[in-house]
């Protein structure tokens, strides 16, 4: 066998039913094609997902997968993916995730793990470099996250990396996360419930082994000048010092400052909620590894209510998400639901949607004082806030319907409740009327609405968007006029970061100036690791290859062209007051702008289907061949929606 760089060329196959671990290898050819990390967990997903299972049923597939510069010096490279059938949405479930995890699994000779059925009893997996195994879990079930990785690095030893499921990962709340050493999370989209429910309560690694470069000296220089870079930046010293929470001080929060779920964006006393503010909290900088910028911290709470209170963070999405959408502006609430969220292992942002809806229905009388088990579920109020993500993580009483996440709470509760969410295919995220770009790209996200896979960087930046796209036009804000170029090429850089891997705050997505050097970037140590002679244009395929089968997983699933339409408070009313008052995004124009989305992509105007021709021009002949047996060309609007599991 040649000589592996960058990569191992190894993967882990984990069948939990039968205890059975196998060593399987990644042939060149495949790791060309596929990269790394979402790459390769898309490429499983497809091939062992049969269409239509239940994701919390044994016959979903879990995958850890991570890229050829995990475990090297490479900047911001220290991040994993893991990836299945999503239980809150039906579609694609992904999460990308920092801290050491990734690089430990490297470390210990692996680029991917695929964990299978269902253990009869609660289990851990071990990793010890070579030595793999299979563990009684049942001492660590019933534990938190924190105790739970705590108790598990006492029994196997400190230096190992554990990612870990919580009590809502084990009571299957549909958007439970997995948390990686207590404090990173792969959120969003329930894989702590797909873990849950398999029984595994756990994964520790402990990974020695170094990476073989293939220029060791050429690699080391471009890595240091990456790290250079990034602290000689303008936005180094305040990103460093607040981390994400820096886009919530004053002039960041006024153009982000979307609040009681969506009916209104003007918040009083925004400003408590700041950067500025979370800093007096906070005990040191952390780092996840081989990064320069360290973004993430840790606070504590020393004195007050939740005096004693420690975790890691907060980001800014967790600010927004349980301070902003549900009105409250006491900071220590904010940092108490942010600690009991990490350490129950729940997504703060799901969990900051499903509270707001319920504060709406709340409020508008959908449901009562009695429904809601007595929890004053009003706005701004904390402590109803605490007490109910206790109740969802548990599963109790109102708890037991939020914890299906806010789209499927309202189907549950009714079409009056269900009119009031904001979500692109089962999944909610921020406010779509900021513009037309922001809407696009939320709506062909392929894991429901985001800003992680897709989000346009480019906007009001008229130099980026001639420099990367040709045409200074497309950064116009409320204008259609090229959106679907900007959408594309971010969704296309964002697969390759999630693939390399390679986080999103290192010249990829908002904090620090986006250039034409990131691809350039990009291929220089990518091929220096791997001893392959990249070219921007091959990964340019890879990364439409991988979206394509993502979409074509996504086509299998019941997606179609009316799953693209607006929410209804999104498209019926406009923005009340704040800096975007009257802003609406018309559905009209959102089709135009879809169907040129469409047309670039090479998927069908009608159905979102990829194209025989583009499908075959991406080496995915195979997927079309399959497509076709499900999907006859004369029906290709898609096959009946299962709304059972699909948003």
């Amino acid at each position: 066998m040649p000589e592996v760089y960058g990569w191992t060329g190894k993967r882990l196959r984990v069948d939990l039913k039968n205890k059975k671990i196998t060593i399987e290898p990644l042939v060149t050819r495949f790791r060309k094609k596929w990269l790394g990390g979402r790459g390769f967990n898309m490429k499983v997903l497809w091939d062992e997902i049969k269409p239509g299972i239940d994701p919390l049923g044994e016959d979903n597939v879990l995958c850890f997968g991570v890229g050829p510069l995990a475990g090297t010096l490479a900047s911001t490279s220290g991040r994993f993916n893991v990836s299945a059938k999503s239980p809150l949405t039906g579609l694609i479930g992904d999460s990308n995730c920092g801290g050491h995890f990734g690089a430990a699994l490297k470390g210990a000779g692996y680029d991917q793990i695929i964990i299978t059925g269902r253990s009869e009893e609660p289990v851990y997996l071990l990793i010890k470099n070579g030595r793999v195994e299979i563990r009684d879990a049942r001492p660590f079930w019933g534990k938190n996250v924190y105790k739970a990785t705590v108790s598990l690095k006492e029994d196997i030893g400190a230096q190992s990396m554990v990612v870990c499921i919580g009590t809502a990962g084990e009571n299957l709340v549909r958007f439970a996360n997995i948390m990686a050493e207590g404090c990173n999370a792969a959120g969003r989209t329930g894989m702590g419930a797909v873990m849950g429910s398999k029984n595994l309560k756990a994964i520790a690694v402990k990974g020695t082994r170094g990476v073989k470069i293939a220029e060791p000296e050429k690699f080391e220089k471009l890595a240091k000048h990456r790290f250079d870079e990034l602290r000689s930046e303008a936005f180094y010293k305040a990103f460093s010092m607040y981390g994400t929470t820096v886009l919530n001080n004053s002039e960041w929060s006024s153009s982000l400052s979307q609040c009681k779920n969506f009916q209104s964006w003007n918040l009083p006393g925004i400003d408590k909620l700041s950067g500025h503010n979370t800093l007096r909290y906070v005990s040191r900088l952390k780092s996840c590894t081989a990064c320069p910028l360290s973004c993430h911290r840790l606070y504590n709470i020393l004195t007050g209510s939740y005096a004693g209170d420690r975790a890691a963070g907060p980001e800014f999405e967790t600010v927004a998400h349980l301070g902003y959408l549900t009105m409250n502006t006491d900071l220590e609430v904010v940092l108490k639901s942010n600690t009991l969220c990490n350490d129950l292992g729940l997504d703060t942002m799901s969990a900051g949607h499903v509270l707001a809806n319920a504060m709406e229905w709340y409020q508008r009388g959908i449901i009562t004082h009695k429904d809601a088990g007595g929890v004053k579920l009003e706005w701004g109020n904390g402590e109803a806030q605490i007490q109910m993500i206790q109740k969802i993580a548990k599963r109790e009483g109102l708890g037991d319907v939020l914890a299906e996440g806010a789209y499927n709470a309202g189907r549950i509760i009714g079409d009056e409740a269900l009119r009031y969410v904001g979500h692109v295919k089962g999944m909610c995220h921020l406010d779509l009327r900021q513009g037309y770009a922001f809407a696009l790209s939320r709506m062909t996200s392929t894991r429901g609405s985001d800003h992680l896979r897709g989000d346009p960087s480019m906007i009001s930046n008229p130099e980026a968007c001639k420099k990367i796209l040709g045409d200074s036009k497309i950064a116009y804000p409320v204008t259609i006029y090229g959106k679907e170029k900007m959408v594309v090429w971010q969704e296309n850089i964002n697969v390759l970061a999630d693939c390399l891997p390679r986080c999103k705050n290192d010249g990829i997505q908002y904090y620090f100036p986006i250039s034409k050097r990131v691809f350039k970037d990009i291929v220089e140590i990518l091929s220096a690791a791997t001893g392959v002679d990249w070219t921007t244009k091959e990964l340019n395929l890879i990364a439409e290859r991988i979206y394509t089968l993502e979409q074509a997983f996504c086509v299998r699933e019941g997606i179609n062209r009316e799953h693209y339409k607006l929410s209804w408070r999104f498209a019926q009313e406009p923005i009340p007051d704040g800096l975007f008052k009257g802003s609406i995004v018309s559905q009209k124009e959102l089709d135009e702008l879809l169907d040129r989305y469409l047309n670039q992509r090479g998927w069908n105007i009608k159905s979102t289907v990829p194209t025989r021709d583009k499908l075959s021009e991406l080496d995915l002949v195979e997927v079309a061949d399959e497509l076709d047996k499900l999907l006859p060309r004369s029906s290709w609007n898609g096959p009946p929606l299962d709304k059972k599991f699909i948003g």
